[in-house]
């Protein structure tokens, strides 16, 4: 497991990383996962390499951003593909699952794609060292509902409409 998702990508940054320098311009996109972000049971191990991604990515653009190369990765969270397809198609799994993502979907390869080429063009040009969770909030939120949990507020509500007004303390 940390070979295949860890070992391998260091192996082909190194030589890729060194002609990119030498060259003085490059980009480089890692690809992490959400469960990297957030302590996920069942996940350790596969969480624990892509966790190295991330830090290796951050080390990386501090190394090579006086090169002219940026080094950034991707953090996707629940995207609906042929690797997921097992949990995709359970309607029951897959519910359950959405119910947490605040976007209230799974994502698509389309929305892999659209921060890909935001961090490959010139937009994104003054970003290094970032990585993007592409997971509709459920990485934003995972904290709030284990804080709310804590705090035996339940479930949040599922609109605004529900809020109850802010009574004490906040910034209001």
């Amino acid at each position: 497991m940390l070979e295949v998702n860890f070992g391998s990508a260091v192996r082909v940054l190194r030589t890729a990383g060194r002609h990119l320098v030498q060259r003085g311009r490059g980009v480089v996109i890692n690809v992490a996962t959400g469960v990297a972000l957030n302590g996920t049971p069942g996940f350790s191990v596969y969480a624990a390499a892509k966790a190295a991604m991330i830090s290796l990515t951050r080390t990386l653009a501090v190394e090579w951003a006086a090169a002219g190369v940026r080094v950034n990765a991707l953090a996707p969270g629940l995207i609906a593909t042929g690797l997921t397809s097992g949990v995709h198609d359970d309607p029951d799994l897959s519910a359950r699952l959405v119910n947490a993502v605040p976007a209230g979907r799974w994502g698509t390869p389309a929305d892999i794609t659209g921060a890909a080429l935001y961090l490959a063009c010139d937009a994104s040009a003054f970003v290094n060292g970032a990585c993007l969770p592409i997971d509709g909030a459920l990485t934003a939120a995972t904290a709030g509902t284990a804080f709310r949990d804590l705090l035996g507020l339940g479930p949040a509500p599922a609109s605004t409409s529900e809020l109850p007004p802010i009574t004490r303390g906040g910034c209001y």
